[in-house]
């Protein structure tokens, strides 16, 4: 018999190796009822002794026609039993399509160290440039996150993406101090977008929390004002020297050079003093700028 080597093929009555399915073991009974049938060596012996040797010897489905009317008549008929014989015998040649193999993955692209410093190398001079996000092609967060879609634990790279937060962090706090809070919370945003974990994140959110909702006073100083009399520059912060009991309060000076600042600071510490705001130390940040001016960010006592 001619099987197809493409596909799996189990042919009775060879057979496949091994435990049958239930249809070949089908197969094979109703073939060997039909060999018995056909081939009963009883018909050779007086019917005597084939009733003694049936009854003794071999199964009632076999001897007993009246019983299994379809295997007499089989057995009575050859021509009929070899008919049945072939039909069983390629209803046993069965073709079962075999899965096709599971199809290999491609394997993923490779970072070579050559490509791994030239980008390392393009994303430094980004940073050097300002190019920290901004445009997206040639930014350092482009070079860097292309870096580690080949690698992911690349360590330089990781690096990388934690500077750039970092400087977006420094400029949210060099932009609060200086009271630019919409400045502050879009480098903060910034930031986020690229570590949304990175530990320095909640601080800083916080910090800007704080000076949004602290209570803010600004006073302009005018050049006779800053020049004059020290006896008018402490007058004229006398009024913002005076604190709230029930809140913490910290102070901005601008001045156009560090001395005029500290001059500034002196007399708004004896104004408060004066007023009986200064049972502690006052908190100053001195910055060069112009014109002079004091700010005072008050907070809620927690």
């Amino acid at each position: 018999m001619a099987c197809n080597t493409t596909r799996k093929l189990v042919c009775l009555p060879a057979g496949k190796p091994g435990i049958l399915p239930a249809l070949e073991f089908l197969h094979i009974s109703m073939m060997f009822v039909v060999i018995l049938s056909t081939f009963n060596p009883l018909r050779y012996i007086t019917r005597r002794k084939r009733e003694d040797i049936s009854a003794s010897l071999l199964p009632n489905w076999i001897s007993t026609a009246n019983r299994y009317p379809l295997t007499d008549g089989i057995r009575r008929r050859p021509g009929l039993a070899l008919v049945v014989l072939v039909c069983l015998s390629l209803g046993a040649c069965q073709s079962t399509p075999e899965p096709p193999p599971p199809e290999p993955e491609p394997p993923g692209p490779v970072l070579s160290t050559q490509q791994l410093n030239s980008w390392l190398d393009a994303a430094q001079q980004a940073i050097d440039g300002g190019r920290l996000i901004y445009p997206r092609e040639t930014s350092a967060l482009q070079y860097y996150q292309q870096i580690l879609a080949l690698d992911p634990e690349e360590a330089q790279a990781t690096r990388g993406l934690e500077n750039i937060v970092e400087i977006h962090i420094e400029r949210a706090l060099r932009a609060l101090s200086r009271g630019y809070l919409a400045t502050a919370r879009s480098m903060l945003a910034r930031a986020r977008l690229i570590l949304p974990d990175h530990p320095s994140i909640a601080p800083t959110e916080a910090q800007i929390q704080l000076i949004a909702g602290a209570q803010r006073t600004e006073l302009t100083l005018n050049r006779a004002q800053v020049n004059g009399t020290r006896v008018d520059l402490i007058r004229s912060l006398r009024e913002l020297a005076t604190m709230p009991p029930d809140q913490a309060c910290r102070f901005k000076i601008w001045a156009s050079t560090d001395t005029q600042g500290r001059t500034i600071y002196q007399a708004l510490s004896e104004a408060a003093n004066q007023q009986g705001s200064a049972a502690q130390r006052l908190r100053a940040e001195i910055m060069v700028r112009s014109p002079a001016g004091v700010e005072r960010l008050c907070f809620e006592n927690q």
